[in-house]
């Protein structure tokens, strides 16, 4: 068996709001091929009510000790990019680097690719609204099991909402709005013949002419095509046999995929106005 390990490390509250935090092991060993392989280990589950870094660096070596260890063969430590976590100076990372100097930290890579994504959606307001409507869309029909009903036998399809921490997840909530936006219109034109609030009334007309504008379009063709290739890369980066290389290459690729995207508008409303063209619904 290895020796020498990289130990991963990361947190989630569940719906009691106490933090859940997962251990997992990554080690590198001589398979029986004569070739190394990269394994990863599941250690478990604890809960922890702090979120300090000394707390969470207390609570990983005292998993390592009830697994029988040793911190000082620890070669690397991978956390998500909170400060808690990653700060130089109290963080996880620099409290196990006070113990074993060649815990070397290495930051996920996922969770740096999700915060690009986060703050360039931030930086638009028009996409904000994109995804705003998104998630109207999502939870108007799942605040009904018969709202819900309805979506599911018009177009055969559930919808999702915006993920906040998987940003690249957000592909699933635009999927079907490629696949039937027909459909899903018509969903909500059903909705009519519900006993809905006025509140309602006003979100599902509003919707309703969002899907039908050229802007929904234009929109979901761009957003689609990006989220393809940032959720690959995401997807990817989470793989156990990922090297550094790939990822550094990978990000390269997705770095020429969305620079390419950014400079193909004409190609993209060409696209759209085919689209649109097949919806005699719609209007411009």
């Amino acid at each position: 068996m290895a020796i020498y390990y990289s130990i991963l490390v990361d947190g989630t509250p569940d719906v009691s709001h106490t933090e859940q935090i997962a251990f997992v092991l990554r080690f590198v060993y001589y398979g029986i091929d004569k070739k190394w392989v990269v394994k990863e280990r599941f250690l478990g589950v604890e809960s922890l009510d702090k979120k300090k870094g000394v707390d969470i660096a207390k609570l990983i070596k005292d998993v390592l000790n009830q697994n029988d260890i040793d911190l000082k063969n620890c070669r690397g430590q991978g956390y998500d990019n909170g400060a808690n976590m990653s700060g130089v100076y109290k963080g996880v990372q620099a409290i196990i680097l006070q113990r074993n100097s060649q815990a070397f930290y290495m930051p996920c890579s996922t969770h740096n690719l999700n915060l690009a994504g986060v703050h360039s959606l931030e930086s638009s307001v028009e996409m904000k609204n994109y995804f705003g409507r998104i998630q109207l869309l999502y939870n108007l029909f799942s605040g009904s099991p018969i709202r819900w009903k309805i979506l599911t036998e018009t177009t055969g399809l559930s919808l999702h909402q915006t993920s906040q921490t998987r940003w690249s997840a957000r592909i699933e909530a635009v999927k079907p709005l490629v696949k039937q936006p027909r459909e899903i219109l018509l969903s909500l034109q059903k909705l009519r013949d519900l006993n809905l609030t006025a509140d309602l009334l006003i979100d599902v007309k509003s919707l309703e002419k969002w899907i039908q504008s050229f802007e929904f379009i234009i929109m979901t063709t761009f957003w689609f095509k990006a989220l393809q290739a940032i959720n690959y890369v995401s997807v990817s980066f989470q793989s156990e046999n990922i090297t550094l290389d790939d990822e550094m290459k990978l990000m390269k690729i997705l770095i020429e995929d969305l620079t390419r995207l950014r400079s193909s508008w004409p190609e993209l409303i060409n696209e759209a106005h085919l689209v649109a063209s097949g919806l005699t619904s719609y209007e411009f």
